[in-house]
């Protein structure tokens, strides 16, 4: 099975220990929670690695979640190119990415679509992608929420730590309530997105 982006399949990952940090009723919980703190990092290969602004865009996901995945943090990360999954259709028009959820640590691009190979005028796109799939990385499923990052259907105008790639000139506008970002667009403490989730856990009895 893969978790992926295209803008995006839908597959569910089973829920870790009950205590895991969980985005909303719809995500699922971290089975591989993040560590390290924001300066966290792992080392980066593979195929896609040398492409420019992967690397970039994979620090854009680190800040982005607050670390690396804790089970990758001293194997590393393999990045990937791929056209042979059974599921990657080389008639995508769209950017394509894949987590296999028994491959944590990898992530593959669909190097048969159009939106391949990454450029300027698409960077902003692919860093949102990687965002998502390192959400998978990290043990999450997919959001029933069609603004979460997480969202199986569509990958939203979401993480301002993308938003450097964008070509338009046009500013990022936070438009979603979630337990990163107020709906300015400012990144919540911990005792703020702590209070989030009680209050979400306190709706939803």
């Amino acid at each position: 099975m893969r978790f992926a982006a295209l803008v995006i399949c839908c597959f569910a990952l089973a829920c870790g220990s009950a205590d895991a940090y969980v985005l909303d009723a719809g995500t699922g919980r971290f089975t591989n929670p993040p560590v390290g703190g924001v300066r966290a990092s792992v080392p980066i290969s593979g195929t896609a690695a040398s492409y420019p602004r992967v690397a970039e865009m994979w620090a854009a996901a680190v800040r982005y979640w607050g670390g690396v995945p804790r089970s990758c943090r001293a194997s590393g990360v393999q990045f990937k190119l791929s056209r042979e999954d059974s599921e990657a259709d080389p008639n995508d028009t769209e950017t394509s990415a894949w987590v296999y959820d028994g491959e944590l640590c990898s992530m593959y691009f669909n190097e048969a679509n159009t939106d391949w190979p990454i450029s300027d005028e698409n960077t902003y796109a692919w860093c949102t992608v990687v965002v998502h799939e390192m959400g998978h990385m990290l043990g999450l499923s997919h959001s029933r929420r069609k603004q979460n990052m997480m969202t199986g259907d569509w990958i939203p105008d979401q993480a301002p730590e993308c938003f450097q790639f964008a070509t338009d000139g046009s500013r990022y506008v936070q438009r979603i309530d979630d337990p990163f970002y107020t709906p300015s667009g400012r990144r919540r403490t911990a005792a703020q997105r702590a209070a989030y989730l009680r209050k979400q856990r306190a709706k939803r009895r």
